[in-house]
């Protein structure tokens, strides 16, 4: 089951939304931060993203 949920553009710093308007890869948003397990299922997860 996969839970996606839009995020407000207020609520995205101004120098985050250049890079990901800049990006051309699919991006997908985790809560937590890069130590944290839950990257590396994610990653797996989601190979595309």
């Amino acid at each position: 089951m996969e839970i996606i949920e839009n995020i407000s553009e207020d609520n995205i710093l101004e120098e985050i939304k250049i890079k990901l308007l800049g990006s051309r890869k699919n991006i997908i948003f985790v809560e937590g931060n890069k130590n944290s397990l839950d990257i590396k299922v994610y990653e797996k997860a989601y190979s595309d993203f």
